[in-house]
């Protein structure tokens, strides 16, 4: 039997540097309006080997009510991208602003401009040099500070999600085969933990799971 342990603990705003707008210069006096901006991947070891994907179903329901649904869905949006370029790619902010239902780059103050500031100010995003933005492939869990901002119906529902469980090895091979079922007809990873959700398997051995399956070959047995 195995347990269920906490993930790392997230990084303190001042490790975040300073904020970023999507012209790759500090937010503060920058008057530049570049139409692309070259994104990297954050790289934190220890952030990544047990972080969540950005499209995981813990980042669609506790962290986006603090970020809110365009800058979810941007942080959604990158983490494709660094999936096809795992060295890094081109974003073209028009175009991204537009595909998001934003409306456009605009002004300063546009929506797009500040979800990437959210991102920044919640240590997700960094500047990382004149037009390059540093975005995290994988995300904490909320920090304890920013917790209270949740409803009290989401911050039980947290507490469920993270609370530390002993595992049975049948639950996880369970999980896993079926996980790996899915992966084989074709299910992404979000869409494998989702459907393990709607099963009853706890949270965090979904999510566990659905990574696990993700990785196998689909030929694996």
């Amino acid at each position: 039997m195995t347990a269920i342990t906490a993930l790392p603990r997230p990084p303190t705003a001042a490790a975040a540097g300073p904020v970023p707008g999507p012209s790759g210069q500090a937010a503060a006096g920058s008057t530049d309006q570049p139409t692309r901006v070259r994104v990297l991947p954050w790289d934190d070891p220890a952030v990544e080997a047990g972080g969540l994907d950005p499209r995981s179903a813990y980042v669609e329901r506790f962290w986006l009510p603090l970020l809110g649904p365009s800058a979810t869905w941007l942080l959604r949006r990158i983490a494709d991208g660094l999936d096809r370029s795992p060295d890094g790619f081109d974003l073209d902010l028009d175009d991204t602003a537009r595909a998001l239902g934003l409306g456009g780059l605009g002004s300063r103050h546009s929506p797009f401009r500040r979800a990437v500031l959210r991102c920044a100010r919640y240590g997700l995003a960094r500047h990382a040099g004149a037009g390059v933005l540093a975005v995290r492939r994988a995300v904490t869990p909320i920090p304890k500070r920013h917790l209270g901002r949740l409803t009290l119906s989401l911050q039980e529902e947290h507490a469920h999600w993270t609370e530390p469980r002993p595992v049975m090895a049948f639950e996880r091979r369970r999980a896993r085969l079926l996980g790996l079922d899915l992966a084989v007809l074709g299910q992404d990873r979000a869409g494998v933990e989702r459907h393990l959700l709607h099963c009853g398997t706890h949270p965090a051995l979904a999510y566990e799971s659905a990574g696990w399956a993700s990785s196998r070959p689909a030929f694996s047995p």
